[in-house]
């Protein structure tokens, strides 16, 4: 590994784009000099500081010459799926997060469920659209064994872009549809109404995996769930951390949290959400890069047990390093 700078990669092509942003800035922001941003524009060209665009070829040539080690603050399809994640393990450089199968599994909702299901995880009952043909008989098959109302979503998206509420059985096929003709696979399943909670895991200098303190989200009023102005417009929710719940439950959320993130096979961090309702406690899908604005949750969680932002940042790197590139490329 060279002794060159942490590259910072943000931005991408996803809908998430912004969000990326503001997770990238903040990093730059506690890394200083040691720092070189790299943002991936909205055409998939790349661009170093203020360096004109570069397409995919001389930008990887570029970060290996010029990065010991990527943080990455991508979030959504191109930048959480595997597909940077592999492009870097290509050019044999560590980087923060999960390896590329872990951030393309728990990137889709549907199988990661499976995943869930398949360990005795409890997840809501949920049947997934592939496509228009099967359509009509996976919406008669939720109608049938899922009770409602129901959560229609995409299957490959991050921060609720997409998702909708559904109480109308009418109304479900065409929910469906309309995500169907965005490109995407559709997860439709049973909507629990309970108390929403969040829990980040990070690894310890071993590289073993640890709960941090869990998240309760509250949304405000006129928003029904977590969506995307909750996550991200100011007074639109309010997170409490650590959760003002029985020690029991809090427990039962944060091994949970870490069985996912095992099971999974992410790595240096993950953030997994759970609705909680009566005496049942079930995960609702698991974040391999979740946000990092010092506003973001897993900062919020990592600061309740004195651990600064900045601390946070180098926690991940030194976690990165200590890995190395992907073995299968470099040995």
């Amino acid at each position: 590994m060279n002794q060159g700078k942490v590259a910072v990669i943000r931005g991408g092509i996803s809908r998430e784009r912004d969000i990326s942003m503001w997770s990238g800035s903040e990093v730059l922001s506690v890394l200083g000099d040691r720092a070189l941003d790299v943002v991936i524009e909205k055409d998939g060209t790349w661009r170093f500081g203020h360096d004109g665009p570069l397409s995919l070829c001389p930008a990887l040539e570029r970060l290996r010459g010029e990065a010991s080690v990527v943080f990455l603050a991508l979030h959504g399809p191109f930048g959480e799926d595997g597909t940077v994640q592999a492009l870097l393990d290509s050019c044999g450089l560590a980087y923060t997060g999960s390896r590329g199968p872990a951030s393309a599994l728990a990137m889709d909702k549907a199988r990661t469920k499976l995943v869930y299901t398949g360990s005795q995880l409890p997840t809501p009952p949920s049947v997934c659209v592939l496509d228009h043909h099967e359509l009509d008989q996976k919406v008669e098959e939720a109608l049938t064994n899922i009770p409602g109302p129901w959560v229609v979503k995409p299957a490959r998206d991050g921060s609720s872009f997409g998702v909708e509420m559904c109480e109308d059985p009418s109304m479900l096929s065409s929910k469906a549809r309309g995500i169907l003709e965005s490109g995407q696979e559709v997860v439709i399943e049973a909507r629990i109404i309970g108390r929403e909670f969040s829990c980040g895991v990070l690894e310890d200098e071993e590289g073993r995996p640890f709960a941090l303190p869990v998240t309760e989200i509250i949304p405000e009023a006129g928003h029904t769930f977590f969506d995307f102005a909750a996550k991200y417009t100011p007074g639109h929710s309010t997170e409490v951390t650590p959760a003002e719940i029985p020690k029991e439950l809090a427990e039962r959320v944060q091994r949970r949290a870490v069985s996912a993130h095992r099971i999974l096979g992410c790595r240096h961090l993950s953030r997994t959400d759970f609705m909680h309702r009566a005496d049942e406690t079930f995960l609702l899908e698991t974040n391999t890069l979740p946000g990092m604005t010092k506003a973001s949750i897993v900062p919020q969680a990592a600061a309740a047990i004195g651990m600064s932002f900045a601390d946070l940042v180098s926690r991940l790197l030194s976690r990165a390093v200590a890995d190395g590139p992907a073995s299968w490329i470099s040995a």
